[in-house]
This record gives C-alpha cells, sequence and structure tokens, in this order.
C-alpha cells in the first residue's frame, strides 16, 4: 500500500510542480512580488516536496491503509471548503446598484465645498480607483501639488470604481457627485468602453448594444460564475492551454461612436455648469 500511496503522491504533486514552473502568471503572482529569499524558499519546498514519500522511507515511517483513507477524506473535506470559499469571494459586491452595478465609492467631504478651496475630482475605471498593489494617480496628484503649491487648498477626490465605463462616470456624477462643486474634473477612461467590444463571456456577452447592455461588468461573477477545479485548470497550465493573442483591426471597434458620443456629452455637462474638464 504504500508503494501505491508513494505513486500516487508523485503524479500528483508533479502536476502541481510542473504546472506552477509552466504557468507565467503563477510565477509572477507568486514569485515576483516576494524578495529573492522568499522565492529561493517557495521553490526550494516545491522541489522538496517531490521526495517526501522518499523521507518518509528514509525515516520508516510506512503509509498504512488507514492514513491513505484518512488523507483522502482530508483532501475532500479541503475541495468542499475551496469550492464554498472561492464562490463566496466570486460572487461580486454584496449590494449592486440599478444602474452603476456595483455602488460607487462614499466620498467623506465637506458639502458645501469651503471658501477657497479648489476641489479636483476625478473619474474613471479600476485604473483610477487603484488596487492593494499600485498607487491610484489621484494620490500621487494630491501629494505633487501639496509639494509644489503647499500653501494653496487643493482637494483632489478618488472617484473611480473598477468597472466603470464613461456611461458610469456620467450616472454617477449627475446622481451623487455634482452636489460635491468640483473646479476640475478629470475623466480617465477608455479601456472598460473600448476592450468590452471585442469581449467574448464572461465580461460581456454579443451582440454589441449601443447602451453597452451587452457589458455584465462586475456582474460577470454572478452571471458565469467560476467553479473552484475550472480555477484550478485556468491557473495552472494556463500559458500551455491557451493559444496565442490575435490583433484586432479598430475597424472593428463598435464602441468607439459611443464612447465619442459619451465623451461628448461630459464635454457639454461640464462646460454647461463652468467645470473645467481634462
Amino acid at each position: 500500500m504504500s508503494i501505491v500511496v508513494t505513486i500516487i503522491y508523485e503524479i500528483f504533486y508533479t502536476i502541481f510542480y510542473f504546472g506552477v514552473l509552466f504557468s507565467k502568471r503563477t510565477l509572477l503572482s507568486f514569485v515576483t512580488q516576494p524578495p529573492i529569499s522568499i522565492k529561493l524558499i517557495f521553490l526550494f519546498c516545491l522541489f522538496s516536496g517531490f521526495f517526501v514519500p522518499y523521507v518518509f522511507k528514509l525515516l520508516k515511517i510506512t503509509l498504512s491503509k488507514m492514513h491513505y483513507l484518512t488523507f483522502l477524506a482530508l483532501v475532500c473535506c479541503l475541495y468542499a471548503f475551496s469550492q464554498w470559499y472561492y464562490y463566496s469571494i466570486h460572487r461580486g459586491e454584496k449590494n449592486f446598484h440599478s444602474f452603476l452595478q456595483v455602488y460607487p465609492t462614499k466620498q467623506n467631504v465637506l458639502v458645501p465645498k469651503p471658501r477657497g478651496l479648489y476641489r479636483i475630482l476625478c473619474l474613471g475605471g479600476s485604473t483610477t480607483e487603484g488596487d492593494m498593489v499600485t498607487i491610484p494617480y489621484p494620490q500621487l496628484l494630491a501629494s505633487m501639488l501639496r509639494a509644489k503649491y503647499f500653501n494653496s487648498t487643493v482637494e483632489v477626490i478618488n472617484a473611480g470604481k473598477y468597472f466603470y465605463t464613461t456611461q458610469h462616470s456620467i450616472i454617477q456624477y449627475l446622481f451623487y457627485l455634482e452636489e460635491l462643486n468640483p473646479d476640475l474634473i478629470i475623466m480617465f477612461e477608455a479601456i472598460n468602453d473600448i476592450f468590452p467590444s471585442f469581449l467574448t463571456p464572461p465580461f460581456a456577452m454579443p451582440p454589441f448594444r449601443k447602451d453597452y447592455g451587452h457589458y455584465y461588468g462586475a456582474l460577470a461573477y454572478i452571471r458565469f460564475p467560476v467553479s473552484f477545479e475550472r480555477f484550478l485548470l485556468n491557473f495552472f497550465y494556463a500559458d500551455l492551454r491557451h493559444g496565442r493573442l490575435k490583433a484586432a483591426q479598430i475597424s472593428d471597434c463598435k464602441s468607439l461612436p459611443c464612447f465619442q458620443r459619451n465623451l461628448e456629452s461630459m464635454i457639454e455637462l461640464t462646460h454647461s455648469r463652468g467645470i473645467k474638464l481634462i
């Protein structure tokens, strides 16, 4: 029985080990971020895990049938927990907005705007909102302005939200942000407006619609839930399973006229209110 268990272990570990080595996305996620010492420890643990059964033999530890059954039971329990956990974190936001899909970030700023305050409002998607890895540009902008104009009162508000398009930003401004009375609006959009023209599930579903109704955005996590086993298949050997990317002609960009329409609408909107727009 110990021989059978060893063979099974080696098969599964080989799949795991080479899956990590052959997947650029896995290596980038786990190996490039930590310092070099952590990288070496990580790779050493992966490599040494292949020899665990032989270490057991050297220590004269026999893997009985009961141990094997216990191992299988623990694997099943771990899988059930992983399945539940993966689903729980990929259901998107707990609360959804009727039009914006996810609620805009609540801005803790003074309303009405204090006298003498120059307020800059930044609109956009995740490239504006930022994440845990990169510093969002509104934060960098605020630091630069404070350093150069340290005697001036300038406020930079980050109103970006992941998956937001120009349509989301306009709705958000009209219903949530107009009362902030900004002096300047910086609108940084493109990828969420243009890219969905070429997308297939899960983030969009053809045919293209001028009202962006084909674009699921954050709702994709509910419309197309990804099982834990599918996650594992996509995570390991990702670069071997997917073919090379193909270039798309700009003439096929169906959302370009709608993108231009929304930008022009935002220009007219801010111009009518005497707000500067970048």
